[in-house]
């Protein structure tokens, strides 16, 4: 899934006033004052944040929109300054789709459909959670 998160968040750059260089404050007015927001939104995608790569343990990743994870990610501390080392992780990842959202006014699963799934004709791709009747797979991007 971050390699279409990657795509979806590059296409509302391209698209909006959502810039590669602003900070995480400028669009998410919760981490102003907090060490995550002065990230930008290129180090989120490049893993250099410093933000912690996942939730502590023990960890419930039952969250199914962006706006109520920034709610477990607001009080985490950075593992490292901000641009200084790399470390792979998916919580950066959700703070950049919620950049992306706030800079839309739509929701994170809204912006795939229309910038990646409806212009590939991708019409068996879906979000989790899905209906896993019918042999559908539980967990997809």
């Amino acid at each position: 899934g971050k390699w279409i998160a990657a795509a979806v968040i590059g296409a509302v750059v391209d698209r909006t006033p959502l810039g590669w260089d602003d900070t995480v404050d400028k669009w998410l007015p919760e981490f102003k004052g907090n060490t995550k927001g002065t990230i930008r939104l290129r180090q989120l995608l490049s893993h250099t944040s410093g933000v912690r790569p996942y939730l502590p343990e023990p960890r419930v990743d039952n969250y199914n929109h962006l706006d109520s994870a920034m709610v477990e990610i607001l009080p985490l501390d950075t593992v490292f300054k901000p641009g200084t080392r790399f470390q792979y992780g998916g919580l950066a990842m959700q703070i950049a789709g919620r950049m992306a959202e706030k800079a839309t006014g739509k929701e994170f699963e809204t912006l795939f459909e229309e910038l990646i799934a409806q212009p590939l004709e991708m019409r068996n791709s879906h979000f989790t959670p899905i209906n896993t009747d019918g042999g559908h797979a539980p967990m997809l991007a």
